[in-house]
C-alpha cells in the first residue's frame, strides 16, 4: 500500500502580548473545531519559545471519543516532534522581535524581514484560514519599524505528513536530525507503554496477593478462635474431673 501525505499549513508568530505574557503553544483544530488549544510542545522550566504561538488543522488524525483530546498514536508522536522542531527554529531566527538575544549571534543577522529560510512563506494565509479566525492578535511586533504591527507576512510553515506515519518537514535544514529524534521518541514511547503494561499487572498481582493474605488472616483467625474454645473446653472439664473425684 502506498503512504498517502497531506500538506499541513501551520502558521505561527509571536503573540502581541510577548514577552510580557509567558504563552506559547499551538492551536490544534479537527475539521473546524478546536481540540487542542495552546498545545505546549516544549518542555516545562525553560523560557526559550515563551510567545511562540501557531495555528494547524490536522483532519488525518483522528481526536479520541470524548473529542477533547488527541490519541497518542505514533502519527501523533512524530507530529509533536516537529511541532517543537518548528517552535524552535522559529524562535531562534526571530527571539530578537521582542528583546530576547541568543548568546554570540549578531542581532542584524536576523532582521532580515520575517521570511523563515527554511519555512515556505505564504503571507495571506493568517486571516484566510477558517481554523485561524481567532488568531488575528498572533503578529510580529517589528522593534526596528517603530514596533508597527504586522498584519500580513507571516511566516505559514507547511508539514507534509504521513497518513502512514511519515512526516517529513518540507525544505527543513536539519530533517534528518529531527527524523532521528522521533524515532528516538516512538522507541522510547513504545518502551513506556511496556512498562504501563507491566506496572498494571504488578498492581493486578499486588491487588490479588492482598485480597489472599486477607483470606488467609481470617482463617487464621477462626482457627486461633476454634484452638482457643477447644482449649477453654478441654481445661473445664479437667477441673470438673477433679471436683468429681
Amino acid at each position: 500500500m502506498t503512504s498517502k501525505e497531506v500538506n499541513v499549513e501551520t502558521t505561527i508568530g509571536f503573540i502581541k502580548e510577548a514577552p510580557s505574557l509567558a504563552v506559547c503553544g499551538f492551536n490544534v483544530y479537527h475539521k473546524n473545531r478546536l481540540i487542542r488549544p495552546y498545545w505546549k510542545v516544549t518542555g516545562d522550566g525553560s523560557s526559550k519559545g515563551n510567545g511562540v504561538v501557531g495555528v494547524l488543522e490536522v483532519n488525518f488524525i483522528e481526536p479520541a471519543h470524548d473529542k477533547q483530546d488527541f490519541e497518542r498514536s505514533t502519527l501523533f508522536i512524530r507530529l509533536e516532534a516537529k511541532l517543537k522542531h518548528i517552535q524552535m527554529d522559529y524562535w531562534n531566527r526571530h527571539c530578537q522581535l521582542i528583546g530576547h538575544q541568543l548568546p554570540g549571534f549578531r542581532a542584524h543577522s536576523m532582521q532580515k524581514g520575517h521570511t523563515v529560510a527554511s519555512h515556505k512563506q505564504q503571507p495571506d494565509r493568517l486571516h484566510g484560514t477558517s481554523p485561524s479566525a481567532d488568531f488575528q492578535e498572533v503578529h510580529l511586533d517589528n522593534q526596528v519599524n517603530s514596533m508597527q504591527h504586522m498584519n500580513s507576512g507571516q511566516p505559514a510553515t507547511v508539514l507534509a505528513v504521513g497518513l502512514h506515519g511519515e512526516v517529513e518537514y518540507e525544505d527543513g535544514p536539519g530533517s534528518m536530525e529531527v527524523d532521528q529524534i522521533c524515532e528516538e521518541n516512538i522507541r522510547l514511547f513504545m518502551r513506556c507503554e511496556e512498562h504501563r503494561q507491566k506496572e498494571t499487572q504488578l498492581k493486578q498481582t499486588i491487588e490479588e496477593l492482598e485480597k489472599e493474605l486477607e483470606q488467609s488472616k481470617r482463617k487464621c483467625a477462626q482457627l486461633s478462635a476454634h484452638l482457643e474454645a477447644k482449649r477453654k473446653q478441654k481445661i473445664m472439664k479437667q477441673q470438673l474431673g477433679e471436683k468429681v473425684s
